[in-house]
């Protein structure tokens, strides 16, 4: 391991603007901290690899009204708690990959650009060989479905490191000029429990390609500008629109005839499922008790298997444990939910 005499420290290129310390004593000094800039997280979704959920809108929200973007709460018990195992398990991996690289690793804290300060990026950790750390917790499935062409994601074992994880540690090259950062990440799944490390240098070109996502969306945070839709992303459009606050809109005329091409292309998908129904229901008719209906050639036409399914017999539940309240295992849905209601018939 890194011995502290050869221990290198030194961050050349951004000034820690919040240490470690402070951000462990004062998570909300740091979220506000977060909305002076555009972070290493904010550039992966500039870039096109944002995780289910997120979006440039959202990115934008998140610097122009802080206060309508809420934090994760703590699961409960019977909730999925991977999006928060991550976080409760760096300690742990920091732990392994001191062992497994020898390599000395201590908390950085907030860093500020010395280049061009609304770039920002909040390491894990900071490496005594001079370079940086990220943390991850993944599945190797999730691993495995990434590929690339020109190597620079791949390590020695034929790992290929996440796009988004790749963006983002660029942008932490790029606030902090070190040489390099480690990726450190714990792939789990009821088969596999490994970790897989990638040393990651820094690529100027694509470093100035992110540099120059981050101006333009900066510009649309001062000018409280929120950047145009993304019409194939449904949840940001939810996200932009929660609620209805007026009686209605009226369209221009080009827009309204497509609209009722929709309405007509719709009726006619559903004609065209009953239909399908109906000949799915002639067919059984014809194969009674056989699991294939084939030609007179004898080729496949359509088949089925017998399929068992079960579900939750609630009263029997409630009868065999009369104390057990049902209500606490109800899932939370979303305070709002607005859907679209074509209205089906001539104009008048």
């Amino acid at each position: 391991m890194t011995t502290a005499t050869q221990a290198r420290w030194s961050i050349p290129m951004a000034k820690v603007i919040m240490s470690a310390k402070e951000v462990g004593q004062s998570r909300d000094r740091w979220l506000q901290l977060r909305t002076s800039g555009v972070t290493a997280t904010d550039l992966r979704v500039l870039n096109g690899h944002g995780y289910q959920g997120e979006s440039e809108y959202l990115c934008w929200r998140a610097k122009t009204d802080p206060d309508s973007v809420q934090e994760e709460m703590m699961p409960g018990a019977g909730e999925d708690i991977r999006l928060h195992l991550g976080t409760a398990i760096e300690p742990v991996i920091r732990h392994f990959a001191q062992h497994h690289l020898g390599v000395e690793f201590r908390k950085v804290g907030f860093l500020q650009s010395k280049r061009d300060k609304i770039l920002l990026a909040s390491p894990d950790a900071q490496a005594a060989d001079g370079g940086g750390a990220e943390w991850k917790m993944t599945s190797p499935s999730y691993l495995r479905s990434h590929d690339e062409t020109d190597g620079l994601r791949t390590n020695a074992d034929g790992d290929v490191l996440p796009a988004g994880w790749y963006d983002q540690v660029q942008a932490q090259l790029l606030v902090s000029g070190w040489s390099h950062v480690h990726v450190a990440a714990l792939a789990v799944d009821q088969y596999v429990r490994k970790f897989v490390y990638w040393k990651t240098l820094p690529n100027e070109r694509y470093q100035q390609h992110l540099w120059g996502l981050a101006r333009p969306f900066w510009r649309r945070v001062e000018q409280n500008d929120p950047p145009e839709p993304n019409w194939e992303d449904t949840g940001e459009i939810k996200d932009r629109w929660p609620i209805a606050e007026i009686d209605a809109v009226t369209v221009e005329p080009d827009l309204e005839v497509r609209i009722r091409q929709m309405i007509r292309d719709r009726a006619e998908l559903l004609e065209a499922a009953k239909d399908a129904e109906i000949l799915d229901n002639k067919l059984r008719a014809i194969a009674g008790a056989a699991r294939e209906v084939r030609t007179i050639d004898g080729d496949l036409l359509y088949s089925w298997n017998n399929v068992a399914g079960s579900v939750l017999d609630k009263d029997a539940l409630a009868r065999d444990y009369p104390g057990l309240d049902l209500s606490k295992y109800k899932v939370r849905v979303p305070e709002h939910h607005r859907t679209l209601w074509f209205k089906q018939g001539k104009k008048k």
